[in-house]
């Protein structure tokens, strides 16, 4: 019997798991970057114990959005497929026909975190009628990052929507009767990719946070001066990065959402209480 043997060649199979390990880490690196493109915001949703069977939006007029309840089921609350395009800073006309009793409110998600806190109310009523049509402005914050967002207009009966009650309040609150319904809102105007202009400047964290914010920034940012806004554009804290990393006390701040500015670049960032 004859024996063969086959040299191998250690130099060739050295390279060829180091190329391996290479491909591995960068999948692993680049995984949950993949996983939160492909990710899908879940919206909270109110829910009504009694339903909505005369307490509900009738009918609702915003810009290009004309919208009636006809003889649909007041359940449905998804009308994403309708919406419209406002300008930041431009207050514009809006109108609601609610059924008995019911108070009006609306948010716009302007994060797109999916739970329409309450820095996100454009706007709150109640006044009793049967029905009741409420006719008010509306205005999208100036510091609003241009896009697409969704809108949540919602009839309670017996409240405003958002100041606490026990027939109910919140976006995603518990009420008694009544129902919601969502559209699409396009905001022009506003501030341009934040996190496009800042991801090479600097970064934020934790985000959210509730009494510090770290800014790491360039070396080339040292020295240079800062601002933190609110949505309505206010300045709320100023100061220096004063190093490559700095702390910024925001123990100060309301919960909300809050940009942070330096020259050209922006950053926003949430307050949680």
């Amino acid at each position: 019997m004859v024996l063969t043997y086959k040299m191998i060649d250690y130099k060739s199979t050295k390279t060829l798991n180091m190329k391996l390990k290479k491909l591995l880490f960068a999948f692993l690196f680049a995984l949950p970057f993949i996983q939160k493109a492909g990710a899908q915001v879940v919206y909270c949703e109110p829910t009504f114990n009694n339903g909505c069977f005369s307490w509900n939006n009738k009918e609702i007029t915003l810009d290009s959005i004309s919208w009636t309840l006809g003889s649909s089921d007041c359940t449905i609350s998804d009308y994403t497929t309708m919406g419209t395009t406002l300008t930041a800073g431009l207050a514009t006309p809006m109108e609601v026909l609610n059924g008995s009793w019911c108070g009006v409110g609306v948010w716009v998600d302007f994060d797109s975190s999916g739970d329409f806190d309450s820095t996100e109310n454009l706007y709150y009523e109640y006044t009793a009628g049967d029905p009741q049509t409420y006719s008010f402005l509306i205005t999208i914050p100036p510091t609003a990052v241009n896009g697409d967002y969704r809108m949540r207009v919602i009839a309670g009966w017996g409240t405003d929507c958002y100041t606490m009650s026990a027939n109910g309040y919140g976006a995603c609150g518990v009420y008694e009767y009544g129902n919601f319904v969502d559209f699409r809102v396009t905001v022009t105007g506003g501030s341009v990719g934040i996190d496009e202009n800042a991801k090479n400047e600097f970064a934020v964290f934790p985000n959210p946070a509730s009494n510090r914010i770290n800014a790491t920034i360039k070396e080339s940012m040292i020295g240079s001066e800062y601002t933190i806004v609110d949505q309505l554009g206010k300045i709320c804290s100023n100061g220096k990065f004063e190093q490559s990393t700095s702390s910024i006390d925001i123990s100060n701040l309301t919960e909300g959402i809050y940009i942070l500015n330096s020259g050209s670049s922006k950053k926003m960032f949430r307050v949680v209480r």
